[in-house]
C-alpha cells in the first residue's frame, strides 16, 4: 500500500540530508518520538480511533527477534556484563552472544548444536539471502522446544541456583526474578502464583529447591511476555 503520510518521509529525509547523512541521528530522533515510545495497551482511545493499530496509535506488539531471545536467557544469568560507555568493546565479555555465534564457527561449550536447532524455529534464515522481514508465525514446534529442548532448561537451572544462593528470602527472590527475565515487578497475583507454585513442588511434589526454581525460570522463559517486544 502507498504511504500514508507521505509528507513525515519527506521531512525525514530532509532531516537525514541536512544531519550530514547520518543515520544514528535518523534512529535517534526516531526512537525519541512519541509514536515510537508508544505502550502496546490497548485503551479506549486508541480502540475507538484506531481499532486496528493501522494509524500508530500505539505500539504494534511483536515477537522478539530470535539473536534478542537467546541474548536475554545469556544476560538473565549475567553472561553479557554492561560495558562502559564510550570504551572499547571487549568482545571476551560477551563472546557468547548470537551476534558472534553466527557470525564463527564456534559456540558456547556443548551447547553449540541445541543453540543452532533453536534459530531455524524461530524464524532465522541461514542461507545469507537478504530478509526484509522474518516469519513469526507461531507454531507447536516452539513450545515443544521449550519444553523438551537442553538449552533453555540449562539457563533456567543456572538462573535458580544464583538466584537460591543471593536471595534466600522467598519474596525477594520472586520480585528479583520476575525483573530479571520481564523487565518488571511482579503484581500480586503473580508473585503469590510463583511463590505458592515453589512451596507445593518442594512440600507435596519432592522436588529440591533449585529444580522448583528451575521449573519456575523456564517457565518465565517460555511465556509470552518474555519473547513479545511491547
Amino acid at each position: 500500500s502507498p504511504p500514508m503520510h507521505p509528507e513525515l518521509l519527506d521531512w525525514l529525509a530532509g532531516e537525514l540530508i541536512q544531519n550530514g547523512w547520518s543515520i544514528k541521528h535518523l534512529h535517534r530522533l526516531i526512537m525519541n518520538s512519541d509514536t515510537y515510545r508508544a505502550s502496546s495497551l490497548k485503551t479506549p482511545d486508541n480502540s475507538t480511533g484506531d481499532p486496528d493499530g493501522l494509524l500508530f496509535s500505539r505500539f504494534p506488539s511483536h515477537r522478539l527477534e530470535i539473536e534478542a531471545i537467546y541474548d536475554s536467557m545469556l544476560t538473565s544469568i549475567g553472561k553479557v556484563p554492561r560495558q562502559a560507555s564510550g570504551a572499547t568493546l571487549d568482545t571476551s565479555k560477551s563472546k557468547d552472544r548470537a551476534l558472534y555465534i553466527l557470525t564463527s564457527s564456534r559456540s558456547p561449550l556443548g551447547m553449540g548444536i541445541e543453540i543452532r536447532k533453536m534459530f531455524p524455529l524461530f524464524g532465522f534464515d541461514d542461507s545469507g539471502r537478504p530478509m526484509h522481514r522474518r516469519d513469526d508465525s507461531t507454531t507447536p514446534a516452539q513450545s515443544l522446544w521449550w519444553l523438551n529442548n537442553p538449552l533453555p532448561h540449562y539457563y533456567a537451572g543456572k538462573l535458580a541456583e544464583q538466584l537460591i544462593s543471593r536471595y534466600p528470602e522467598i519474596k525477594e527472590r520472586t520480585r528479583v526474578l520476575h525483573e530479571t527475565v520481564l523487565g518488571r515487578p511482579p503484581e500480586s497475583a503473580a508473585e503469590e502464583a510463583i511463590t505458592s507454585y515453589a512451596r507445593d513442588s518442594i512440600e507435596s511434589n519432592h522436588l529440591s529447591e533449585v529444580e522448583a526454581w528451575t521449573r519456575i525460570c523456564l517457565g518465565l522463559y517460555s511465556s509470552r511476555t518474555f519473547r513479545q517486544l511491547e
